[in-house]
């Protein structure tokens, strides 16, 4: 609920587009509330895309094409990889944690 929560109030405050892709990780509850509450529904629809799990992820092809990168904050992987783009990295916090991740 956090993460719809926080992609809807992006979609709100900017002119622009999601490119939304999940880890394989992500569990498919979570992928079908993003589809449903963010692509599918809501004044913001039209400007959030999904990736269906066809093909191979888009992730870096995303990155190349992002002008702001939104991240949630259990991937020092993802993180990593998204600062390599240059371009500005938004954190989503989520419950849980970790030492590691606070160190990172």
């Amino acid at each position: 609920a956090q993460i719809i929560r926080e992609l809807r109030a992006v979609l709100a405050s900017f002119a622009g587009s999601l490119l939304i892709t999940c880890s394989r990780r992500t569990p498919a509850s979570m992928v079908q509330a993003i589809q449903r509450e963010v692509v599918q529904n809501g004044p913001y629809a039209r400007r959030a895309w999904l990736w269906d799990n066809t093909g191979d992820n888009p992730y870096f092809g995303m990155l190349g094409v992002a002008s702001h990168i939104i991240v949630t904050a259990d991937s020092v992987s993802m993180i990593s990889e998204a600062a390599t783009s240059g371009k500005p990295i938004h954190l989503i916090e989520l419950p849980g944690g970790s030492p590691k991740f606070d160190r990172f």
